[in-house]
C-alpha cells in the first residue's frame, strides 16, 4: 500500500548493506528506482555508486535531477559542451563512453557497491555478469515470473516489495483454437512442418 514505508525501508537497508555487500536495487519501471536513489545522501559513498541509466537519460527527459548524480552517464555526458564540431563532438563522445566503461569495470570490480537499474536492464551490459548478494525489487507485484527469476538469478538474497492489491502485468494469448489460424498466416513455415 501506498505510504508504508516501502522505499524508505529500500533505500536504508541498500545504503547500509551497499559499505560490506554488492546489492542491487530494481523494478519494472525506472521510477521505483529513481525514487530510492533520489533519497540517498549525497556522500563519497553514495556518488561511487552506480546507476546504469544510459538509455533512460535519452528516453526520459524527466529523469530526476536528484537522482542524476549517480549516474556515470550523467557526469561525463553532461559536461561535454554543444558548440563543438563535428570531429571534436565525436571525440569527445568517444572519451566519454570510455571513461564510463572504465567506471564500470572499476566499481564492479570492488567487494562491495549499490547498483539501481530497471529489471530488464539488469540482465544487458555492464550488470548481466553481476552477481549480488542482495537485491531489492520494488513494486515486485508489476515483475512478469521469467523477469524476476532473471534478476534474482544473480542474487543470494532478495527482498521483494509491493502492493498484493495493485494490478499484477496481464498478459494475453491467443486461443489454441484461434492461434492455429494465427499460425497460418506464416504459411511457407507451416508447409515446411507439414511435409516433415
Amino acid at each position: 500500500m501506498p505510504g508504508t514505508g516501502k522505499t524508505q525501508f529500500i533505500t536504508e537497508a541498500s545504503r547500509i548493506l551497499r559499505e560490506t555487500q554488492k546489492v542491487l536495487v530494481t523494478s519494472q519501471i525506472h521510477q521505483a528506482v529513481d525514487n530510492v536513489f533520489e533519497r540517498l545522501p549525497i556522500s563519497k559513498m553514495s556518488l561511487e555508486s552506480m546507476w546504469t541509466t544510459l538509455s533512460e537519460l535519452d528516453t526520459f527527459p524527466e529523469f530526476p535531477k536528484k537522482a542524476r548524480k549517480f549516474s556515470p552517464e550523467n557526469r561525463y555526458l553532461d559536461r561535454i559542451p554543444e558548440n563543438l564540431s563535428f570531429d571534436d563532438l565525436v571525440e569527445e563522445y568517444s572519451s566519454a563512453l570510455r571513461k564510463i566503461g572504465n567506471e564500470y569495470i572499476e566499481t564492479f570490480s570492488k567487494p562491495n557497491f549499490l547498483a539501481g537499474s530497471t529489471a530488464l536492464k539488469t540482465i544487458t551490459y555492464p550488470l548481466s555478469n553481476q552477481k549480488f548478494n542482495y537485491t531489492f525489487i520494488d513494486e515486485s507485484h508489476n515483475l512478469c515470473l521469467s523477469t524476476a527469476l532473471l534478476v534474482l538469478s544473480r542474487s543470494e538474497r532478495a527482498v521483494l516489495t509491493g502492493d498484493p492489491w495493485q494490478i499484477p502485468p496481464v498478459y494475453t494469448t491467443a486461443s489454441p483454437l484461434k492461434r492455429d489460424r494465427n499460425l497460418e498466416s506464416l504459411t511457407c513455415f507451416m508447409k515446411w512442418l507439414k511435409k516433415r
